[in-house]
């Protein structure tokens, strides 16, 4: 069997497709040969339909196996019996697939010779038209397309029926319904096909031609099951094409079907039936605990404990440090219900109203560098060695780029990350930056700043403009400012 193709698919469904029997099913599906062999009889008199000898004990052994597998699945029928069921419909189909498999080689090759024969027939000479005598007119449609259209009218109206009854099977409204239409759709195209008179032209004699067509050998017609009399090969190509396209199909088919009949996994089920079902059932009890039980309802309420008491009010500070909320925006509030994170305050007094909808580009960058420096900061000290920002202050006036680098300063100092990478397309924001990250007491240890450039084979090149090592002593600055010395009385 196959895996699981998700964590979170549904176990016992999955052993449902994997093991259900639809092997008629799938034989029924394959192009029906009776409709086309039956016109290629009207078109051409000589050609005799085959009698599938094999074909009604396929059917017959298919309908065994399914029977079989479901009994198997359900442990009411042994696993030799069930081996014997399906070995017996697999050697009815590789019968059938070789009788399927003779008759499609030699269409083929029948067909080749027409062609052939045809091309050296238009080649050494026109084909002159008949004396017709007066009044007698040219047939409006030929027998050949009248016959398949005959016979493609009745093939829709039987899919028709098979589509209406697949539909009641189906569990999905919406699906049932669609293909109800569909079948509809496909009966209102099959009432108008004129059938009487697709009847009439498609028995009607075909035309005599002044040229006889060159006649293919007769094992090559033996093969493909035409007799002596002769035919017009231009009538007849079009439906011997078809067919010939249809018992590939089936041929195809067929061998699908051997090999699923071959490797079924009903045949080694019963021995790791008790196993398997153990396993699904511990995954079937994980997962719904997981999606609907106490675990979910645990995993919500901790989500909603950690975005209430420790998301919100860090995003809420860096927020005000950025733009400084007590002249531009209203305090910000967040609530959770599990599922959904609401942003409310800044632009609105209306806490249930997303905040995101009111704001313009700059400020909805703020909320959003906000509540990432807040995850980052919640973040164990392992995990947030590095800090990385792509043009941050993009949008940005002067006071909110202002606001928003001694924050930075300030963040960085607090968390003292190992490596702070800021990328900027701003000249006065990336001096900003460098002085506000000078170095302090020796932290950060060096301040790079590079520029990127194309050069003339429009290669990105990179040249370190200028790094300048830490030198500013809080210690220093304190002895110098006599920060140390008591105040006169």
């Amino acid at each position: 069997m196959a895996n699981l193709p998700r964590a979170n698919s549904v176990g016992l469904k999955h052993l449902d497709d994997e093991l259900k029997s639809e092997l008629v099913h799938d034989y029924s599906a394959l192009p029906e040969l009776d409709r086309m062999e039956k016109t290629l009889a009207t078109v051409a008199k000589t050609f005799q339909p085959r009698q599938w000898a094999a074909e009604k004990r396929v059917v017959d052994l298919l309908e065994n196996a399914d029977r079989a597998v479901m009994k198997a699945v359900a442990g009411e029928l042994g696993e030799e019996e069930l081996e014997k069921t399906l070995d017996q419909a697999g050697e009815a189909t590789a019968e059938l697939l070789a009788e399927r498999s003779q008759a499609a080689a030699a269409t083929r090759a029948l067909l080749e010779v027409l062609r052939e024969q045809l091309r050296a027939e238009r080649a050494a000479e026109p084909v002159r038209e008949e004396h017709r005598g007066d009044g007698e007119e040219e047939p409006a449609l030929t027998a050949p397309l009248a016959a398949r259209w005959l016979n493609h009218s009745i093939s829709m109206q039987e899919e028709a029926v098979r589509f209406r009854e697949d539909a009641a099977e189906l569990k999905g409204e919406n699906w049932q319904q669609q293909l109800r239409d569909y079948s509809d759709a496909l009966e209102h195209a099959a009432e108008l096909a004129p059938r009487d008179e697709l009847e009439r032209l498609s028995k009607q004699e075909p035309r005599a031609r002044s040229v006889a067509a060159p006649r293919p050998a007769e094992e090559v017609l033996r093969a493909a099951n035409f007799g002596e009399e002769e035919f017009a090969v231009e009538e007849v190509g079009p439906v011997l094409r078809e067919l010939s396209d249809a018992l590939d199909r089936q041929v195809t088919g067929l061998r699908q079907l051997g090999q699923r009949l071959e490797a079924h996994p009903a045949r080694r089920f019963g021995k790791h039936a008790e196993a398997v079902m153990a396993a699904l059932c511990r995954f079937e009890l994980a997962r719904t605990l997981r999606r609907e039980g106490p675990i979910l309802q645990a995993s919500e309420q901790l989500v909603c404990r950690l975005l209430d008491e420790r998301l919100a009010p860090v995003v809420r500070e860096l927020t005000a440090a950025i733009v400084r909320f007590e002249w531009y925006f209203k305090p910000l509030q967040m609530s959770s219900d599990g599922r959904k994170v609401v942003l409310g305050g800044l632009a609105t007094e209306r806490a249930g109203l997303d905040a995101r909808l009111l704001l313009n580009s700059a400020e909805r960058t703020v909320l959003g560098l906000s509540w990432f420096c807040a995850l980052h900061m919640l973040q164990p000290s392992d995990q947030r060695k590095v800090l990385v920002m792509d043009d941050p202050t993009a949008g940005f006036d002067n006071a909110n780029t202002a606001g928003f680098t001694s924050t930075l300063r300030a963040f960085t100092r607090l968390l003292r990350p190992e490596q702070v990478v800021i990328a900027t397309h701003d000249e006065r924001v990336a001096a900003m930056l460098a002085e506000e990250l000078a170095g302090v007491d020796g932290w950060p240890e060096s301040v790079v700043r590079v520029r990127f450039s194309r050069d003339a084979n429009d290669c990105s090149v990179a040249s370190q403009e200028w790094a300048r090592d830490g030198e500013r002593q809080v210690s220093r600055d304190s002895e110098l400012l006599r920060l140390g010395e008591s105040l006169p009385a």
